[in-house]
């Protein structure tokens, strides 16, 4: 049971880290498609859409319409 055990915590922090890894990934290349001055619509929440708007953010200046504003529903 142990073994087991480690070998589950083991793949769940590889796949921990493999998932931040993507998702850094997804915003860096993500990110030259959001132009200055656009509307960008979203349709529902991921981490990874996060990412990239964020990242986009940091440089540009745009508009954002979410259709679904989910946990919060605030969209």
């Amino acid at each position: 049971f142990d073994s087991c055990r480690q070998e589950l915590l083991s793949r769940g922090e590889r796949f921990a880290t493999m998932s931040l890894s993507s998702r850094a990934q997804i915003a860096e290349i993500g990110h030259s498609f959001i132009q200055d001055d656009c509307t960008v619509l979203i349709h529902g929440s991921s981490r990874v859409v996060d990412s990239l708007v964020m990242k986009a953010a940091e440089s540009k200046k745009f508009n954002i319409i979410v259709t679904e504003g989910r946990p919060t529903n605030e969209g």
